[in-house]
């Protein structure tokens, strides 16, 4: 005799799909765009930006069961840190202690290969800290808050260390969504 437990199935599936394709995007993209009430020219940008794509792969690619969901509620955060949120969202001396501090509400979830993980966020850092650098300047003339202004984070240092991680824990694909050397020129949003 046969048992089965409602749901298995389904788990087994989702857990052995670890692709994210151009169709999974698509309805995310598609998701997002209803959601937020994008323009047709806010989905085409959200639709281009290897970031965004990036998080919404990240479950997909580590095999987490509830991918799908994940991928949702992780841009649901990013996009609304970036657009309305930005004064809650935004770098403070408090998220100083942890290079991942501003990231962890994009960092949860259920299942998944822990190294696919850790590379798509450590990915994902290494383009925040880069924005950092990038907006030094014109943080200093605003008077908004940069970890790197203020002596907290040693740029050289953190970048060192999240290239040599994310090449330690190398993920094919992962780099063809976005490969690392994507990430220093890259834009956060």
């Amino acid at each position: 005799m046969i048992v089965t437990v409602p749901g298995i199935e389904l788990l087994s599936r989702a857990l052995a799909q670890k692709e994210f394709t151009e169709k999974d995007w698509d309805l995310t993209v598609g998701m997002v765009a209803q959601t937020f009430r994008f323009t047709a020219e806010e989905t085409d940008a959200f639709a281009a930006s290897k970031t965004a794509r990036l998080i919404a792969a990240i479950p997909y690619l580590a095999g987490c069961p509830d991918a799908r969901r994940i991928s949702l509620a992780h841009l649901s955060v990013y996009i609304t840190a970036i657009r309305g949120g930005r004064e809650i969202f935004d770098h403070t001396p408090d998220d100083n202690s942890d290079i991942m501090s501003r990231l962890r509400l994009i960092m949860s979830f259920t299942g998944g290969d822990p190294s696919t993980i850790e590379h798509g966020m450590s990915l994902l850092a290494l383009i925040m800290v880069n924005g950092y650098r990038r907006h030094r300047e014109k943080d200093a003339l605003s008077g908004e808050y940069n970890p790197l202004n203020d002596g907290q984070w040693d740029f050289d240092a953190i970048s060192a260390t999240l290239t040599k991680r994310i090449q330690e824990i190398s993920n094919p694909d992962i780099e063809r969504i976005l490969p690392l050397a994507y990430a220093p020129p890259a834009l956060w949003n």
